[in-house]
């Protein structure tokens, strides 16, 4: 749902390279429009430390693509969490690089 709402948004003036391949590893989506370049890692959730090893891995793709920031989108499949606590969006700075994370 993510992927389609996303080519509405870009459709006509940007593209969605999906699973985009950067060295050893791929990220999920890298979306180009009007000139600006966006990195996608979209995770599902199961664990507690998930976004702290999706996080480092976003970062990885970012210094390859020489960005600044980026997104990483979890999506919480822990049946131990309230839906109330998996909605949530913060921004993380690491390595003077920012993190936008959205939970849902």
């Amino acid at each position: 749902m993510l992927m389609a709402f996303l080519q509405r948004v870009v459709n006509g003036g940007g593209r969605i390279l999906r699973e985009y391949g950067l060295g050893r590893g791929a990220l999920d989506l890298l979306i180009e429009w009007r000139g600006a370049r966006h990195a996608l890692e979209l995770k599902l959730r199961r664990r507690t430390d998930s976004d702290v090893k999706a996080g480092s891995q976003l970062l990885r793709y970012l210094d390859s693509l020489g960005l600044t920031e980026g997104w990483l989108v979890m999506f919480d499949l822990r049946k131990t969490v309230r839906w109330e606590d998996k909605i949530y969006q913060r921004d993380l700075v690491v390595s003077s690089k920012k993190i936008h994370i959205i939970g849902c």
